[in-house]
């Protein structure tokens, strides 16, 4: 998706009455940006460099994922004080285990940092422990084990709206 198709995506989603009270612009670099002025009544989207309240520098990528909602963004650091990671693995709303290699591909150190991105199931893909949920939250959760097999983990919820 190019920067225009993310600004009438972007147009549409925010449409004319946003709740944002706000000025913001996406500054996706060479690329181009894109300005959402919350404040005026009808909203407005453009690629206007204007002054913001708030400026995100953010890739086409990541904004047009964001934009289409069909990507979630996971970062963590993995660290034990004793001995090397050996592993980590995440979870999508209770589904199976999924093995994420560290952000230098290999895991050798006591701390190690992870960055991926997991697609967003459909809605008729939703496995049945999250039927009940409401919106379009998602719940992640990390484990990562060091080379003798200690596991640790964490957990949060992306809520949707």
């Amino acid at each position: 998706m190019d920067i225009q198709a993310c600004t009438e995506s972007l147009r549409a989603k925010v449409g004319a009455s946003s709740g944002l009270d706000a000025i913001l612009k996406f500054d996706c670099g060479a690329e181009g940006l894109v300005y959402i002025d919350g404040r005026s009544l009808p909203n407005s989207v453009s690629n206007e460099n204007q002054d913001t309240d708030c400026t995100i520098g953010i890739t086409l990528e990541n904004l047009t994922a964001m934009a289409e909602g069909k990507q979630i963004h996971v970062r963590f650091r993995a660290n034990d004080s004793f001995s090397p990671i050996k592993r980590a693995e995440y979870s999508l709303d209770g589904g199976d285990w999924q093995f994420v290699e560290p952000v230098g591909r290999l895991s050798d150190s006591k701390m190690e940092d992870y960055d991926f991105r997991v697609a967003v199931p459909q809605p008729q893909a939703t496995p049945p422990l999250m039927e009940n949920n409401t919106g379009n939250d998602h719940v992640v959760v990390v484990r990562a084990y060091d080379r003798f097999d200690n596991l640790a983990t964490a957990k949060t919820v992306i809520r949707g709206k």
